[in-house]
């Protein structure tokens, strides 16, 4: 993953299954993202986040 700047993250507490979502995809369509959000914020489907966002889990 190339990074455009130096950044840090302290995570101080998380439950087990918690993940970090550090900025969006390479490629990503933002107008379909928009969409799936209202989709999801309306209850039609639940958002995939990783299907937009970078995941790092640990």
């Amino acid at each position: 993953m190339a990074y455009t700047r130096n950044e840090s993250y302290y995570i101080l507490d998380a439950d087990r299954e918690a993940c970090l979502y550090p900025g969006l995809n390479e490629g990503v369509r933002i107008e379909e993202m928009i969409a799936d959000l209202e989709a999801a914020r309306q209850g039609d489907i639940p958002f995939d986040a990783e299907k937009y966002s970078n995941t790092i889990r640990e």
